[in-house]
């Protein structure tokens, strides 16, 4: 990988990258977050994510609703670092040692997907695939339709085997 290319890994799969949100925070809430990231990192604050937006499954959208832990909650710290870790991985062109699947959701109102698009197009010197999912939200494995994923999935598994 870009940080750890001696990792033993024969592929990439990543599914709804989160290099950039679908909908940036206004600048005010943005430098309130950053001088809380260095003032009070650790304050837990609510991240107001609509369990909608991840998938059209009103089983998974209930989990979601009902589980306190996902996807709800978030320090100014830790949105400081993801922020910094976007623009450190959207800055980078090469590097990626192993053939890489980018599974993404075009109906994903979480992150966002043309961020994505772009660093996939920009990424030169990796051997890559795309999957488009038009209809998906931002978890394709937990989306109405999640067998196209998971086939999709499992062919890169089996190509990246019989390259061994």
């Amino acid at each position: 990988g870009f940080l750890y290319p001696d990792l033993p890994l024969k592929s990439y799969q990543i599914s709804a990258p989160y290099l950039a949100l679908f909908k940036e925070p206004a600048l005010p809430l943005r430098a309130v977050a950053g001088l809380l990231a260095r003032t009070w990192g650790t304050l837990s604050l609510t991240a107001d994510v609509d369990p909608k937006v991840v998938s059209r499954d009103d089983r998974v959208i209930e989990n979601y609703s009902t589980d306190r832990l996902n996807h709800s909650r978030m320090t100014p710290r830790f949105y400081a670092s993801m922020t910094a870790a976007q623009r450190d991985t959207r800055a980078r062109k090469t590097g990626l040692g192993y053939s890489m699947a980018l599974h993404l959701p075009l109906a994903d109102e979480l992150v966002g997907t043309a961020a994505a698009r772009s660093f996939y197009d920009a990424l030169a010197g990796a051997e890559k695939r795309i999957f488009e999912y038009p209809d998906f939200r931002h978890e394709p494995m937990n989306d109405i339709g999640k067998e196209t994923f998971f086939e999709n999935l499992a062919l890169v598994i089996d190509e990246a085997e019989g390259k061994i």
